[in-house]
């Protein structure tokens, strides 16, 4: 991982054979981010992707066992469960220009992931939302 801070906010270069989750998580922990905007490109491979089924309230996990651009990734950072959570959204593209897309929950780069983190000296905070079935930001905490 290389790092560069531009002001309060940094660009973070994710090398080959990193984590995205763990690596954006290893790196907000190690700067003291407790809130923040990332978006990002790069490449990775064998990705798990998740659908929240808001009607069940549960995930739907899919492996892909493939290399992909990574064409897209937004995300936050905030605290959940006492500790920094990276809740990451993707598109990705194969070697036939399809897209897939939804929930990253875990990645590995294979040649390289440019972010952009956005930081905003506020702490925000997850908290579970009966009504949904999530961990939610909750702004007035």
């Amino acid at each position: 991982m290389k790092i560069k801070k531009d002001g309060e906010n940094y660009l973070v270069i994710l090398e080959k054979g990193e984590n995205i989750n763990k690596s954006l998580e290893d790196f907000a922990k190690k700067y003291n981010i407790e809130s923040g905007f990332f978006s990002g490109i790069g490449a990775i491979e064998n990705p798990t992707l998740s659908f929240y089924n808001a009607h069940k309230k549960e995930y739907i996990n899919k492996e892909f066992c493939d290399k992909f651009e990574l064409i897209s990734c937004n995300g936050n950072f905030a605290q959940k469960d006492d500790r920094i959570f990276a809740h990451i959204h993707v598109v990705l593209s194969n070697a036939e220009m399809q897209t897939i897309g939804g929930h990253l929950n875990q990645g590995v780069v294979t040649a390289t992931a440019e972010f952009y983190v956005i930081t905003n000296g506020q702490t925000w905070k997850r908290l579970y939302n009966d009504k949904i079935g999530l961990f939610l930001i909750n702004p007035e905490d």
